[in-house]
């Protein structure tokens, strides 16, 4: 007669059974056999079990409600009270998640499932009929014990997974991990930028775990709700998580871990000033730990430099400190954008603080999967979920997902959750996931995942709005090359794209790399459109309207374009003339950097003559331009200018009031705006101008 032992036994679990007794000594017990046995990794895994399960043959006819709650409520006690009358020791312990029943009572079942109810153990009892297992093979055994437990525990869908990952769930990266825990154990201070949701905080988190048994203790202090005026709290949050996780080494890992009476002194009172000397006394009493400071989400930093640069510099000349005091503490970061470490200074242009962590840090990106990953991927998760993945339908995955790591789970989940309500009767079995399982869930699967590339790239916006453009659907393969041409920014932000495997540089320029077309052909699909700011917007359709009016087009304000006469007069009185007539008729808005039919040219010949810096230009137009020639207090009343840049160029947008009084240009012309023309007035036409506004 074939035992459970069988059932469980394959080829990843060739001894299932760790122990066995048959004197359980328990009052409500009396009789029964006791085993433990190891399901295997794939099941234990698919049902979130860790460690041995206990089985209990109960030959009883009639089984009673207090043999129940002995097992439910005392199954360790049981467990331990058996394995050292045996063995004089206990070497194993039990998962409470799960315990087996082999009953002789056919009602047995029925009679669980009404207690169960109305108890409160952690301890689920999945109940099998003895008499119907003596008539099974091994592998309808296997079938009947996993039916039940799925059952009564529920499915995990190991392909989920909305919160980052580590351990057995964590696939991918190998080479990327090898590369990264070098380099943390070489002292380096590292960072790793990615999109969201591209799996930075997973790769940190199997650092942490991966690498804690080389003496390594990594803390992640995340800066997601961080504001500037709570930085301080962060040093103190940021102390309580390394003391912790150093308890935790020491507990889970045996690592040896010196703490110190002092640890409450050490949090209270911590600040961003202290925060390295309290680092340092961790740190000199643990000489053989590395200890690591994660510093997630980053690019928040960068938002905060814009108004409170110096309370960003101090934290972060603290976290370089903290590296710095001692030989054995090092930095990771991760998030979005590099510019915080690209940059020797921080903050708005008026007002800005040098970086402590410029060139400090070793880059690394985070790429799409490549097919050898998202094949080890979704096979490797498929197999505890028993799913048999064909090669032609992993490969459509990668193909449509382009081999971003959250799009292939996303993808893999939604065929599991088709193949799982077809497969039902079929638990046990391995489930054939086909090139038509993954076309049957396709069209609805691209309609979420569109939404959410468009998400990700409205968060890449808020942090890198130059990158977040070049992923938007406006910018196709033609104008790609054009937009990195015309902008510096453009061209970096083109080079961080690069990194991250999504344009692919050529000797023609850049391209859309083939994991980046995949996740731009879901822009039909849903949401997705053109990030602009709302000024952007405004002015893109400004200068798709014809001249008129209140509407007027210049391409530079001083410079000639045609001859390339650097301080052009005439160019100059141009501006002024147009500016003065808006504000002697119904005002307007003047585009410099528009050419006469709409095209945008930008102001980058302008702004060569100022060092290519937009203030001077400003001051230049606003003030020796505009000022002298109409009068200070008509401009500071009625002139407004920004400098948007739209599609890779910057543009002077020169919003003019009108004037309740005539405006003169150095108090000698008088100029109107007639339709899309400037005129200037003279005799009776003058005279008739001052009469109306007198």
């Amino acid at each position: 007669m074939h035992t459970l032992d069988d059932a469980v036994m394959t080829s990843v679990n060739p001894t299932p059974t760790f122990f066995l007794s048959d004197k359980v000594e328990h009052d409500d017990l009396k009789n029964l056999t006791f085993t433990l046995v190891r399901l295997g990794t794939d099941v234990e895994r698919r049902f979130g079990i860790s460690g041995e399960v206990a089985i209990f043959h109960a030959p009883w006819g009639d089984f009673q409600r207090r043999s129940y709650n002995a097992i439910a409520n005392d199954l360790v006690e049981i467990s331990n009270g058996c394995q050292s009358s045996s063995l004089g020791k206990v070497r194993f312990t039990p998962t409470t998640k799960l315990a087996v029943v082999v009953s002789n009572d056919a009602s047995a079942a029925k009679k669980v499932a009404e207690w169960s109810h109305d108890d409160s153990s952690p301890t689920t009892i999945v109940v099998l009929d003895a008499a119907a297992l003596t008539t099974m093979a091994p592998h309808e055994m296997r079938v009947a014990l996993l039916k039940e437990i799925r059952g009564r525990l529920g499915d995990r869908d190991l392909y989920q997974a909305q919160n980052p990952v580590s351990g057995d769930d964590f696939f991918g990266r190998a080479g990327l991990l090898r590369d990264l825990s070098s380099s943390v154990l070489a002292d380096q201070n590292i960072a790793i930028f990615g999109l969201r949701r591209s799996g930075k905080t997973s790769v940190i988190r199997e650092l942490k775990r991966s690498l804690l048994s080389r003496g390594v203790v990594i803390t992640i202090v995340d800066m997601q709700l961080v504001t500037a005026s709570s930085l301080g709290d962060v040093a103190r949050s940021a102390l309580t998580a390394l003391l912790e996780d150093l308890r935790a080494a020491r507990a889970a890992a045996g690592v040896r871990v010196t703490i110190g009476n002092d640890s409450d002194g050490l949090v209270d009172g911590a600040s961003v000033g202290n925060l390295a000397d309290r680092v340092r006394r961790i740190a000199s009493r643990n000489p053989s730990l590395r200890i690591v400071i994660a510093v997630d989400e980053v690019e928040h930093l960068v938002q905060m430099a814009k108004t409170d640069p110096q309370e960003v510099r101090a934290f972060l000349g603290a976290l370089r400190s903290c590296a710095q005091v001692a030989p054995n503490v090092s930095l990771v970061f991760s998030g979005v954008a590099n510019q915080v470490f690209l940059s020797s200074s921080l903050g708005p242009e008026h007002g800005r603080v040098d970086n402590p962590m410029f060139g400090q840090v070793n880059p690394t990106f985070m790429t799409p999967f490549s097919a050898t990953e998202t094949t080890d991927l979704i096979k490797g998760l498929g197999r505890p979920m028993f799913l048999r993945w064909s090669d032609e339908a992993v490969a459509a995955v990668h193909s449509v997902t382009g081999g971003w790591p959250f799009f292939v789970r996303q993808l893999a989940s939604a065929v599991r959750s088709s193949i799982e309500s077809e497969e039902t009767s079929q638990i046990g079995d391995d489930a054939d996931v086909s090139l038509r399982s993954v076309e049957a869930v396709l069209e609805t699967w691209r309609r979420g995942a569109a939404r959410t590339w468009a998400e990700t790239i409205q968060a890449l916006e808020l942090h890198y709005p130059d990158a977040a453009y070049l992923l938007s659907p406006d910018v196709d393969a033609d104008s790609l090359n054009d937009w990195i041409r015309n902008d510096g920014e453009v061209g970096e932000a083109a080079e961080c794209l690069e990194d991250l495997g999504l344009l692919v540089r050529s000797q023609s320029g850049h391209r859309f790399s083939e994991s980046l077309t995949a996740l731009r052909a879901l822009a039909g699909q849903g949401p997705i459109k053109r990030l602009v700011r709302a000024e952007e917007r405004d002015l893109i359709a400004l200068a798709a309207s014809p001249e008129g009016q209140r509407l007027e087009f210049k391409s530079s304000a001083r410079i000639d374009l045609a001859t390339q006469e650097r301080k052009a007069k005439h160019i100059e009185e141009a501006v002024l003339k147009t500016v003065a007539a808006f504000m002697n008729a119904d005002g307007g808005d003047l585009l410099i950097g528009v050419a006469d039919d709409g095209s945008l040219v930008g102001i980058d010949p302008d702004l060569a003559l100022f060092n290519s810096s937009v203030d001077r230009y400003e001051r230049w137009l606003l003030g020796d331009l505009l000022s002298r020639a109409l009068g200070e207090a008509a401009v500071m009343r009625g002139v407004t200018v920004t400098f948007p840049k739209v599609r890779g160029c910057v543009v002077g947008h020169v919003v003019v009031e009108p004037s309740a009084e005539p405006i003169l240009v150095n108090d000698s012309g008088l100029y109107v705006r007639l339709g899309n023309q400037t005129k200037r007035l003279e005799g009776r036409e003058l005279l008739d101008f001052i009469r109306a506004r007198g």
